[in-house]
C-alpha cells in the first residue's frame, strides 16, 4: 500500500506527477525522515518477512507492531497481554487491539491504489448511460402496464386461446404441406429425367421430321389433340399424386390406429366373454324382473287410487297446517314474552340465593362466636372458682334461703371432681380451627381459580373453533375457483368442475368434501367412472388449485404424467410452463413430450459396476448445437 522513496523531494515529485496524469493518489515513505530504529514486539510478523538492509527501518516502522499468530482466538489472548496495534494469522485475517477483524477472500485488485480516479471516472460515465437507459424503461414499462390495465384480461385469454388454436391448425398444415413438397421433389426428379431423354431423343426426331413434313400438318392436329389430353392427363396425375400422399399419411396412422385397435380388440374379446357370461345373468335376472313388473303394474294401480284419497287428505292438511302455523307465530310470540319474564325471575333467584349464602355464612360465623364466648365464660367462672370458691352467679347475689353454704360446698367440690373426671380442656383447638379454616379458604380460591380458568379455556377454544372454520372457508372458496380455473385450463372451457362440501354439519373441519367432473361428452355420476388419464388430470387440477393458495419456491412431481396420453401431456407440459415463471419443478418421468418439454434434464448412468453417475444436459444448448 506505500510507496518509498529516498527522500521527501522524490516523493513531491511523484506526487505532482500523478496530479498531473490524473492517475490516482498514493502514499510515499521517504526514507530520509525516518528514524534510525522503532520497537519492535516478541512475536512479531517481521522474523517472517525478508527484506534488504536499508527498508529493515521500514519493516519495523510497519510490522514492528503486527504480531504473528497461529488462529483469531489466539490473537484475541496475546493483544490483550501485550503493546502490539494488531495480529495477522497466516491466512491474511488481521485483528487491531481495538478488536477491529479484517477477514474474507482475497481480491485479485487488493493492494492496486493507482488510477482508481480514472476507474471513477469511467464508472460514473457508464452510471450515467445506464440511468438514462433505466429511465427509458421504466417510461416503456409504464405504457406497457397502462395498455395491460387498460386490456381486460378475459379478452386476452380469449385471444391466446384463438392463438394457440390457429397453431394448432397452422402446425397441421405445415405437416401436409411437407408431405406435398416430397411429393412434388419427385415429380420434379422424375420431369427432369424425362427432359434429358427427350433431350437425346431431339436430334434424331428432327430427321424423322423431315422425312415426314408431309404428313406435318395432319400430325401437329393430331398433336394438338394430344397434347390438350396429356395437359388434362397432368393435371389428373398431379391429383391422383396428391391423393397418393395423403392417403400415404393416412396409411401411416391407420397402422399406428390398427395396433392401437388390434390391442383393444384383444380386450374386448375379454370383455365380450365377461358380457357374455353377464348376459346369461341378466337374462335370468329379466324374467325375474318380468314378474315383479307385473306384480308393481298391479300395485300402481292399487296406489293411484291412494294417491287421489291422499292429495284430498292433503288439500285439509295444509288448511290445516296453515291455521297451525299462525297459532304456532302467536305461541312463539307468547313464549318470547314468557321466556324474557322467566330470565328476569331467574336473575332475581340468583341474587336471592347469593343472599341466602351470604346469610348463611354469617349465621355461621356468629353461632362460632357464641360458642367461642359461652367457652370463654366457662373457663373465667372455673377460675374464679378455683382462686376464690366462688361461682359467678355468687359475685352478685346471695345463697338462695333454702340453700345452706356447707350444703353448697358440698355440690361444688362434687361438681369439681367431677369436672376433673372428665378431663382438661384441649387448648390447640383454636390453632387446629385456624389451619383448618385456612386450608379451607385457599381450597375454596383453587375452585375459583379454577371455574374461572374453566371459562377463558372454553372462550380460548370457542375462538379458535371460529377462526379455523372461517380461515378454512376462505381458503377452501379459493381453492374451489383455482381448481375451475386450472381444470378448464386441463380440459375445456365449458366443462364443468366443482367442489361441494358438505352441508348441515356442525364442524365444517369435519365435513366431507366430493369432487365432482365432468370432462366433454361425459356425465359421470362420481370421479371413479372416469378413465385413469382424467382421473390423474382432475388430481393435477386439485393438487396445483391448493397449491396456487400458498405457492412454493420449489415443485416436485413424481411421475404424475405416466397415465396421460399425447395430447393430455401437451395440455399438463403448457401449464407446468405457465407456472414455471414463479416456481422450479423438477419433474421425474419417463416420457418422452415431457422430457422435451423440460429446460434442463438430469439421467443417471451406472460407467463401472455399482458407480453411478449424474449426467445432466441443458436443451437449449443442444438444440442451438
Amino acid at each position: 500500500n506505500f510507496v518509498i522513496v529516498n527522500a521527501m523531494d522524490e516523493a513531491v515529485k511523484a506526487a505532482a506527477l500523478l496530479k498531473e496524469k490524473k492517475k490516482g493518489r498514493a502514499p510515499f515513505i521517504p526514507l530520509s525522515e525516518l528514524n534510525e530504529r522503532y520497537p519492535v514486539e516478541k512475536n512479531s510478523i517481521i522474523s517472517h518477512v525478508e527484506c534488504d538492509n536499508k527498508l529493515k527501518v521500514v519493516s519495523e516502522l510497519l510490522l514492528g507492531s503486527v504480531l504473528y499468530v497461529d488462529d483469531l482466538e489466539a490473537a484475541t489472548l496475546i493483544l490483550k497481554n501485550s503493546g502490539a496495534t494488531s495480529a495477522v494469522t497466516s491466512d491474511g485475517d488481521l485483528v487491531t487491539s481495538n478488536r477491529f477483524l479484517k477477514s474474507g477472500s482475497k481480491n485479485k485488485q487488493a493492494g492496486i491504489r493507482l488510477g482508481l480516479k480514472d476507474k471513477i471516472e469511467k464508472l460514473i460515465e457508464k452510471k450515467a448511460a445506464l440511468q438514462k437507459v433505466l429511465e427509458s424503461d421504466e417510461i416503456h414499462l409504464e405504457k406497457l402496464n397502462n395498455e395491460l390495465a387498460a386490456n381486460h384480461t378475459e379478452i386476452i385469454r380469449t385471444q391466446i386461446r384463438e392463438i394457440q388454436k390457429s397453431a394448432r391448425e397452422q402446425e397441421q398444415k405445415i405437416s401436409k404441406f411437407q408431405s406435398s413438397i416430397q411429393v412434388y421433389e419427385k415429380n420434379i426428379s422424375d420431369l427432369k429425367n424425362r427432359k434429358s431423354s427427350l433431350l437425346s431423343n431431339q436430334d434424331s426426331a428432327r430427321e424423322e421430321l423431315e422425312s415426314l413434313h408431309p404428313k406435318q400438318k395432319e400430325l401437329q392436329k393430331k398433336i394438338s389433340g394430344l397434347s390438350s389430353e396429356q395437359d388434362d392427363k397432368k393435371e389428373t396425375l398431379q391429383k391422383l399424386e396428391e391423393e397418393r400422399a395423403i392417403a400415404q399419411n393416412r396409411y401411416n396412422d391407420a397402422q399406428l390406429k390398427h395396433q392401437d385397435v388390434k390391442n383393444k380388440a384383444d380386450n374386448l374379446e375379454r370383455e365380450v366373454q365377461r358380457a357374455e357370461a353377464g348376459i346369461k345373468n341378466i337374462k335370468t335376472r329379466l324374467v325375474s324382473r318380468k314378474e315383479l313388473l307385473s306384480e308393481s303394474r298391479e300395485k300402481i294401480e292399487k296406489y293411484k287410487s291412494g294417491i287421489d284419497q291422499t292429495e284430498t287428505q292433503l288439500e285439509n292438511t295444509r288448511t290445516l297446517k296453515s291455521e297451525a302455523d299462525e297459532k304456532l307465530a302467536n305461541a312463539e310470540e307468547a313464549s318470547s314474552r314468557q321466556r324474557g319474564a322467566i330470565n328476569e325471575i331467574e336473575k332475581e333467584l340468583k341474587e336471592l340465593r347469593n343472599r341466602k349464602e351470604v346469610n348463611l355464612e354469617l349465621v355461621h360465623h356468629l353461632s362460632m362466636a357464641r360458642e367461642k364466648f359461652e367457652m370463654q365464660a366457662q373457663t373465667l367462672a372455673d377460675h374464679i372458682w378455683e382462686t376464690y370458691a366462688a361461682l359467678m352467679d355468687q359475685v352478685k347475689e346471695e345463697l338462695p334461703v333454702d340453700m345452706e353454704p356447707a350444703s353448697a360446698k358440698e355440690r361444688i367440690a362434687w361438681l369439681k371432681q367431677k369436672l376433673n373426671s372428665i378431663g382438661d380442656v384441649n387448648p390447640l383447638a383454636i390453632e387446629e380451627f385456624k389451619e383448618e379454616k385456612e386450608r379451607l379458604d385457599f381450597y375454596e380460591e383453587q375452585i375459583a381459580d379454577l371455574h374461572q380458568a374453566e371459562k377463558e379455556l372454553r372462550q380460548t377454544i370457542y375462538e379458535i373453533n371460529q377462526t379455523a372454520t372461517e380461515r378454512f372457508n376462505l381458503t377452501f372458496d379459493q381453492i374451489r375457483t383455482n381448481f375451475k380455473t386450472v381444470f378448464n385450463t386441463l380440459f375445456h372451457e365449458d366443462d364443468f368442475c366443482d367442489l361441494i362440501i358438505e352441508e348441515d354439519v356442525e364442524d365444517p373441519l369435519e365435513a366431507k368434501i366430493d369432487i365432482k367432473a365432468n370432462p366433454k361428452g361425459k356425465r359421470p355420476s362420481s370421479i371413479n367412472q372416469l378413465s385413469g388419464g382424467e382421473k390423474t388430470l382432475t388430481a393435477i387440477a386439485l393438487l396445483f388449485a391448493i397449491y396456487l393458495v400458498k405457492p412454493s419456491p420449489f415443485c416436485v412431481l413424481d411421475e404424475v404424467d405416466a397415465p396421460l396420453d399425447d395430447a393430455n401431456i401437451e395440455r399438463f407440459s403448457a401449464m407446468i410452463k405457465k407456472f414455471s415463471t414463479e416456481t422450479q419443478f423438477i419433474i421425474i418421468t419417463h416420457n418422452k413430450k415431457t422430457m422435451s418439454k423440460a429446460e434442463m434434464m438430469y439421467g443417471i448412468t451406472m460407467p463401472e459396476t455399482g458407480v453411478s453417475r449424474l449426467v445432466g444436459v441443458r436443451l437449449d444448448e443442444v438444440a442451438e448445437a
